[in-house]
C-alpha cells in the first residue's frame, strides 16, 4: 500500500457571498503541488465544491496519510461555511483531530483565529489561521507562495516565512512573520497588513510540524552517485562543455583531442568558466578552486552552488528586466510591465527569499504578450522548460531554490546530515540550469568605461568608446583588463555594462545598468591601465533612499558579510559619514585650513548618483 502523504485541497463557494478568486486559488495551488504528485512523491486531493459528505468522506478514504488539511472559503470564529451549509469548528477540529499523521491545518477564511483553541484541544499540531476578515486576492497570493515554497523542500515553518516575505515585497514591509506557541498569541493590532499566523501545539508534535518537509526527489538523467565519499565534485558540471559546442564549434577544438577525449578536466572547466559571462563565471569558479571547505562535499559548498544558481537567474532576470524597461519606453502603453517595478522596493529581507525564476517568467510573458522577442532569442525554450510541470529544469529550480530557502532560514541541520547526497543533488540540478543557459555563450558582456569624441574639423565624428570584456578567466579574477577605445559612428551609454551578440556591431547591444554595473566606470581616469581589481557589481535591494550592491568576485552569502564586497549609491557622497571612512590622513596644524575651505564649498556629490536617476527614471517609466 502507498505511504505518501496526501494534502486535501478544499475549497467551497456561495452564491450570496460569491469568491471570484477561489478557482484561481485551487488552481495554484494543484500547479505548485503538481511536480510531487506527479513524480508520486505525495498525493493531491482537490475538492472545489466541498460539502460536508465530501470533506468527511475525503478524510475517512485518506485517514492514515492525510499531511495537511486546507480549507479556502468564507469562514468565521466557530465555523467554515461550506457549499450545503456551515461547517461547525467543533466537528470539524474532532474530524482532524483523528489523523494520526495531520502535520497542518491552513484555514484560508476570514477571522478564523478563534478556531485554533478547538483544533488544538483535539491534538492538531499546527494552524495558519487569520485574525480578520482577508482580502480575496492576497488569500491567493498567499497561499500560492506558501505551496510553491513548500513543493521546493521548504518545511512548514521555512515555506511560511517566504510566502511573509513575499507578501512584504508586493505590499510592504509593515509587519513581520507571526509565529508562536499555544497560549503565546501577539496582539493583532495592524491585522490588516498580515492577517495570517502560524501557530503551533505546545508540546514535541507541535513543534516537529514546523520541521515537516514534502518529500522531495531531484530529477535526475543518470543514477544519482553513491552516498559516500566515491562522488567526486564537479562531475557534473564538466558536461555542460557539449552543450556550449552545440553553439560555438570552436570549443571543440578546444575541449577535446583529435582522438575525440576530453582534455584535463581543469582545462575543460577554464573553458566554461571563461565563455559564460563574469557574474556566472567567477560563481563557477569558485566551485572549481582548489579549496578544503569547497573541493569537498560541505555547506560551504552547497552555499556556493546555491549561490551560482541565484546569480544566474538574476543576471537572466536583469537582461529581461532591461529589456522590459527600454520595451515600455517604445511602446508607452500604460499599464505594461508595472508589476517589475517592485525590484525597485526590495528590502534586505526580500532579497534573501526573493524567487527570480518566478519573476523570469512573468518578465518573458509579458514582453510574449506585447509583441517583443526575447533579446536573448534562445531563452524561449528555457522559458518553456522552466514552466512545464515536472521539466527538469523546473525540478531543479525547485530544488535550488529549496535549499536558498532552508540555508537563509538557518535550516542546514538536515543538509549536513546527509551532506554527499545534498551536494550531488545541487550540483546535478545546477549542471542543468547552467546547460539550459549555455546559449549565453553567443554573447559578449560588456563594460563601457567611457566615450570620448573625436570631431576634428571637416572629418567625420567618431565615438571612441573604451570597451573591455568581461569573461573570467581563471587566472586574472582580481587584475581589471584595460579597456581598449573603439571608434564607432554612433554613440551608446558611458559607464555601463552591456550584452550583445556581435562586439563589431553595438546597435545590436541592450544596457544592464543600473542593474549591474562596473564601479571602476565611475572613477577618474580609470578609462586606461589604473584599475587594478576587477568590480562588476550586481543590484541587491534598497536601503531607504539608497540602492546596495554586492560584488560578483564572492559569494552572495560572503557578500553580505564583508563591507568591502557591498556599496551604497551614496558612498563618496561628501558626508560626514562618509568623510569619516578616509581617517586622519592630515595633521592638526592644516585642520583650520580646512575647515574653512569647506565653509565655502558644497558637498561631493556621489560618483553613483547617476545610477539613483537611472532607478527614478526607472520607476517613473513603468508606473506611468
Amino acid at each position: 500500500m502507498s505511504q505518501r502523504p496526501v494534502i486535501i485541497l478544499t475549497f467551497a463557494n456561495q452564491m450570496d457571498g460569491y469568491l471570484p478568486n477561489l478557482k484561481k486559488e485551487s488552481a495554484g495551488l494543484n500547479a505548485a503541488l503538481s511536480p510531487l504528485h506527479d513524480k508520486q512523491l505525495l498525493e493531491v486531493y482537490r475538492e472545489e465544491s466541498a460539502t460536508a459528505a465530501t470533506i468527511y468522506d475525503a478524510l475517512l478514504r485518506f485517514r492514515d496519510r492525510v499531511a495537511i488539511f486546507h480549507y479556502g472559503g468564507h469562514a468565521d470564529g466557530a465555523r467554515i461555511y461550506l457549499e450545503d451549509g456551515a461547517g461547525d469548528v467543533v466537528g470539524v477540529s474532532a474530524l482532524l483531530g483523528q489523523l494520526p499523521s495531520l502535520q497542518l491545518v491552513f484555514l484560508n477564511g476570514c477571522g478564523t483565529l478563534p478556531q485554533i483553541e478547538n483544533l488544538f484541544a483535539q491534538g492538531v499540531a499546527a494552524i495558519i489561521a487569520t485574525a480578520v476578515p482577508i482580502d480575496d486576492s492576497r488569500a491567493v497570493l498567499f497561499s500560492q507562495r506558501f505551496y510553491q515554497a513548500l513543493a521546493a523542500n521548504c518545511n512548514i515553518e521555512t515555506a511560511f516565512q517566504s510566502a511573509v516575505a513575499f507578501m512584504q515585497m508586493q505590499y510592504g514591509t509593515d509587519f513581520s512573520p507571526i509565529i508562536c506557541k499555544k497560549g503565546e498569541y501577539p496582539k493583532f493590532e495592524n491585522t490588516q497588513l498580515m492577517p495570517w499566523g502560524l501557530f503551533y501545539n505546545d508540546n514535541e508534535k507541535g513543534a516537529a510540524a514546523l520541521k515537516w518537509n514534502s518529500p522531495f526527489q531531484a530529477a535526475a538523467k543518470v543514477n544519482a552517485p553513491v552516498v559516500d565519499s566515491t562522488y567526486r565534485v564537479n562531475s557534473y558540471l564538466i558536461g555542460i562543455i557539449d552543450s556550449m559546442i552545440d553553439f560555438d564549434k570552436e570549443l571543440e577544438r578546444q575541449a577535446y583531442d583529435e582522438n575525440g577525449e576530453m582534455r584535463d578536466e581543469r582545462e575543460v572547466l577554464s573553458l566554461i568558466i571563461e565563455n559564460l559571462p563574469w557574474p556566472i563565471g567567477v560563481q563557477v569558479r569558485l566551485l572549481a578552486t582548489k579549496d578544503d571547505q569547497l573541493d569537498t562535499p560541505s555547506i560551504s559548498r552547497i552555499k556556493q552552488l546555491v549561490s551560482t544558481y541565484v546569480i544566474s537567474l538574476q543576471f537572466l532576470y536583469y537582461v529581461l528586466l532591461s529589456q522590459v524597461w527600454e520595451s515600455k519606453r517604445k511602446l508607452n502603453k500604460a499599464g505594461v510591465f508595472g508589476r517589475h517595478l517592485q525590484i525597485n522596493f526590495l528590502s534586505a529581507n526580500d532579497f534573501n527569499f526573493f524567487d527570480y525564476g518566478y519573476y523570469i517568467l512573468d518578465a518573458a510573458a509579458e514582453l510574449k504578450a506585447a509583441g517583443v522577442p526575447l533579446f536573448l532569442k534562445e531563452m524561449d525554450e528555457f522559458i518553456q522548460h522552466l514552466q512545464e510541470a515536472g521539466n527538469e529544469l523546473q525540478l531543479a529550480h525547485q530544488l535550488l531554490h529549496g535549499l536558498r530557502l532552508r540555508i537563509n532560514s538557518g535550516d542546514t541541520e538536515s543538509l549536513a546530515a546527509n551532506i554527499y547526497q545534498t551536494c550531488a543533488d545541487a550540483e546535478y540540478s545546477l549542471a542543468v540550469l547552467l546547460d539550459e543557459i549555455a546559449f549565453l555563450v553567443n554573447y559578449d558582456l560588456l563594460t563601457i568605461r567611457d566615450i570620448y569624441v573625436m570631431n576634428y574639423r571637416y572629418t567625420e565624428t567618431q565615438y571612441n568608446h573604451y570597451i573591455g570584456k568581461l569573461n573570467a578567466k581563471v587566472t586574472d579574477l582580481t587584475v581589471g583588463r584595460s579597456p581598449k577605445a573603439k571608434a564607432f559612428s554612433e554613440f551608446v551609454n558611458n559607464a555601463s555594462v552591456v550584452l550583445t551578440s556581435n562586439i563589431q556591431d553595438l546597435s545590436t547591444y541592450l544596457n544592464l545598468s543600473p542593474f549591474i554595473i562596473d564601479k571602476n566606470a565611475f572613477g577618474v581616469g580609470l578609462t586606461e591601465d589604473k584599475a587594478t581589481e576587477q568590480q562588476l557589481f550586481m543590484y541587491a535591494y534598497r536601503e531607504q533612499s539608497d540602492y546596495k550592491y554586492f560584488s560578483t568576485q564572492h559569494n552572495i552569502y560572503r557578500a553580505q558579510e564583508r563591507l568591502t564586497d557591498q556599496f551604497l549609491t551614496s558612498e563618496g557622497d561628501g558626508t560626514a559619514e562618509d568623510k569619516s571612512k578616509v581617517g586622519n590622513r592630515f595633521s592638526n596644524r592644516f585642520s583650520n585650513r580646512n575647515r574653512r575651505a569647506n565653509e565655502t564649498e558644497e558637498a561631493t556629490p556621489s560618483p553613483y548618483a547617476a545610477l539613483k536617476t537611472q532607478f527614478t527614471v526607472f520607476s517613473q517609466d513603468l508606473s506611468s
